[in-house]
């Protein structure tokens, strides 16, 4: 009953020793992305054919056998964007990038993952009224090979900030447990932030008031409870 992604590419795209994305999976970048043709089906019906490239996606999932993807929509291949309105019309119809994830670090052991967390955790956020990637869970064919069920998601980036609140004057910053990456924008309001809030004295009530004016406090006590 799950919809079906079916992804065509060259084999030399996946398992040649030397240019092949999944042989090759823990490399990363431009440099290994790959041409691939997508269809997408429901119920048997064609509702999209298009070109994109793919990468291997993720961390966790790299040296495991079902990795996960990013499809990457750009001229290069046949259009600037996916246009096509995968989670429904109730925000963007159009994509610059899709994640195929396949669900490993749903599981504390991580052998087989579950595919129930991230998705459970992002449904949760959403019912809080606070901005999240919407995902629908897909079967995914790569040429013609049954590769599991995956979560079909937005990708969390800079289109994805722009295309959701309209903004594109804005720092994206991913914490990576022990350090950050600027994914867009700078870093330089955020350093200022910290600082301010590590060497000020909060018992002045005027400095807390300009932590108000700085941070979305709903949001973010939403996020501690979460």
């Amino acid at each position: 009953s799950l919809p079906i992604l079916s992804i065509m590419t060259d084999p030399i795209n996946l398992w040649d020793d030397s240019f092949g994305i999944y042989t090759n999976y823990l490399e990363e970048g431009v440099n290994w992305e790959r041409r691939c043709n997508n269809q997408y089906f429901t119920n048997n019906l064609p509702l999209f054919h298009t070109s994109s490239g793919i990468r291997i996606q993720g961390r966790s999932s790299r040296a495991r056998p079902k990795k996960s993807f990013r499809l990457f929509y750009k001229n290069a291949y046949e259009q600037e964007r996916l246009i096509y309105p995968l989670f429904g019309t109730n925000g963007p119809t159009s994509f610059k990038n899709i994640v195929l994830r396949s669900g490993y670090d749903d599981d504390i052991q991580m052998p087989t993952g579950t595919l129930i967390r991230d998705p459970l955790v992002s449904e949760i956020w959403k019912n809080l009224g606070m901005l999240t990637s919407r995902s629908k869970f897909c079967n995914l064919i790569i040429n013609d090979q049954y590769w599991g069920i995956y979560n079909l998601r937005e990708s969390i980036n800079e289109h994805f900030i722009s295309d959701h609140t309209g903004y594109f004057d804005f720092d994206l910053i991913r914490y990576l447990k022990d350090n950050i990456e600027v994914k867009f924008g700078d870093v330089d309001e955020w350093l200022a932030l910290n600082s301010f809030i590590r060497e000020t004295d909060f018992s002045n009530r005027d400095n807390y008031q300009e932590v108000l004016n700085r941070i979305d406090m709903e949001n973010f006590l939403n996020l501690q409870a979460l």
